[in-house]
C-alpha cells in the first residue's frame, strides 16, 4: 500500500477584514508558479489572461470561508462559487489570493516560535579598547 496524498488546507485570516476566514487548499507547484506569474506586483501589465488564472486557482481551491451578506436583517452565509468570488470587490479577492501565496510560500508561523536568539549570553563579551 502506498501514501496516498491528502491536501493541506490553509486557514487564511486576513487583518483588513477582521473576522474573516478563508480555507484553502495546497497546490502544486506547477499551479503555484501560474497564481505567482499572475499576482506578479512588480509587472504594470498583467494580462486579463494572468487575472482570470488567479480568480480561477481561487475558485478551484476555496474550500470555506466564513462570508456572510446582510440583507433587511437577514444574515446569509455566501456560497464559495464562482458567481460569488465574482460579487466581492477586487481588493477582497487579491488580499485573499496575495494571503493563500504568502502561506504557501512564506515562513511557517511557529517558525523561531521557542527560539532563544536574543538571551543574553553567559559568556562575557571581548571588551573593545582604544589603541
Amino acid at each position: 500500500m502506498g501514501y496516498r496524498r491528502v491536501p493541506t488546507i490553509h486557514t487564511l485570516t486576513f487583518g483588513q477584514y477582521p473576522g474573516l476566514e478563508v480555507r484553502m487548499k495546497s497546490i502544486r507547484i506547477g499551479k503555484m508558479r501560474q497564481v505567482l506569474a499572475a499576482l506578479d506586483a512588480g509587472s504594470d501589465d498583467v494580462s486579463d489572461d494572468e487575472v482570470e488564472t488567479m480568480i480561477n486557482m481561487v475558485v478551484e481551491n476555496l474550500v470555506s470561508w466564513n462570508l456572510e451578506d446582510e440583507e433587511d436583517g437577514v444574515v446569509t452565509p455566501v456560497p464559495t462559487t464562482r458567481e460569488s468570488i465574482d460579487d466581492l470587490e477586487l481588493d477582497m479577492v487579491l488580499a485573499i489570493a496575495m494571503t493563500w501565496m504568502d502561506q504557501l510560500t512564506g515562513p511557517d508561523k511557529d517558525l523561531g516560535k521557542d527560539s532563544t536568539s536574543g538571551a543574553t549570553s553567559a559568556v562575557p563579551l571581548p571588551q573593545m579598547v582604544d589603541l
